[in-house]
């Protein structure tokens, strides 16, 4: 089901995303030099402003809002990594990596934004709906029986069923069945226990 594989999707990439802030965290340690170890301090704070910040918006779909309201922490971050300048040997391999991972995170906070608008298409709901009525209109002209009705009972309850879980998993942010910050939250207190 197109719904299931939205939501999937959407949790593998907060999975990634997780990764990456916490890949990030370890690259920054690993540098070695106390002004960018101290950097480690903005992807905290930027962690935890997609959780605190962002994931409320993502709920709502509002793309201007979100892409504006975690933009400036992202930004300091970004600029603050681009600022180090690396020596020749292992802080140059080191450096670069950072670089993949600032450019992996970018990428997967826009898809993640992108992504609080994922829903099924409007032609869906369009045929969904025509399959109701077209029920409804049968179960209008048969001559009733109770073979019959229960026929109609059934088919009415499998569309009622099949509508029931298109709602659950309609929009991933959405719901008792979404995704959730967690992973970012919990790679937040790993992130505070990691020292040198």
């Amino acid at each position: 089901m197109n719904a299931q594989s939205n939501l999937r999707n959407v949790d593998a990439l907060v999975s990634r995303e997780t990764a990456a802030i916490n890949q990030m965290d370890r690259l920054l340690l690993r540098y070695g030099e106390p002004k960018v170890i101290e950097m480690r301090s903005l992807l905290a704070a930027y962690a935890q402003s997609v959780v605190n910040a962002e994931w409320p918006l993502l709920t709502q779909g509002n793309q201007n809002e979100l892409r504006s309201k975690n933009s400036h922490t992202f930004a300091s971050l970004s600029r603050a990594v681009y600022s180090i300048t690396p020596t020749a040997g292992r802080q140059t391999e080191v450096y670069n990596q950072i670089l993949k991972q600032i450019d992996d995170l970018s990428e997967m906070r826009s898809l993640r934004l992108e992504a609080a608008n994922t829903r099924l298409p409007d032609i869906f709901w369009s045929v969904i709906f025509a399959l109701s009525a077209l029920l409804v209109v049968i179960a209008v002209l048969i001559e009733p029986t109770w073979g019959r009705s229960i026929a109609i009972g059934g088919q009415a309850m499998a569309v009622a069923l099949l509508l029931s879980l298109v709602f659950i998993y309609d929009q991933p942010f959405k719901g008792q069945i979404s995704v959730g910050p967690d992973a970012i939250a919990k790679v937040i207190g790993i992130m505070k226990d990691r020292i040198l």
